[in-house]
């Protein structure tokens, strides 16, 4: 009897080796409403995706990070995480 699971190429699976999060956990963490965190995701602040229409967002957590990073900088803010692990 011979393998017959499907090969798939590594740009195929991308999608589901970035960590990700709901819009509950992201609004707690930037400390905002989940509706403001579905306006960005609207925007395109933020990288998300849904797997049924009225499904949840799922958002990239590396695409929070990379907003944090934006507001820092556009107010000079220092590093809060500096010396931190990365939250998971």
């Amino acid at each position: 009897m011979s393998d017959q699971r499907v090969q798939r190429k590594p740009e195929q699976l991308s999608l589901f080796q970035r960590a990700t999060r709901n819009a509950a956990w992201v609004a707690r963490h930037l400390k905002t409403s989940p509706q403001t965190v579905g306006r960005m995701i609207d925007s395109g602040e933020l990288e998300a995706y849904k797997l049924r229409e009225r499904g949840p967002w799922h958002i990239f957590l590396d695409s929070v990070a990379k907003l944090e990073e934006k507001i820092r900088s556009r107010h000079g803010l220092p590093d809060a995480h500096e010396g931190q692990k990365p939250c998971q």
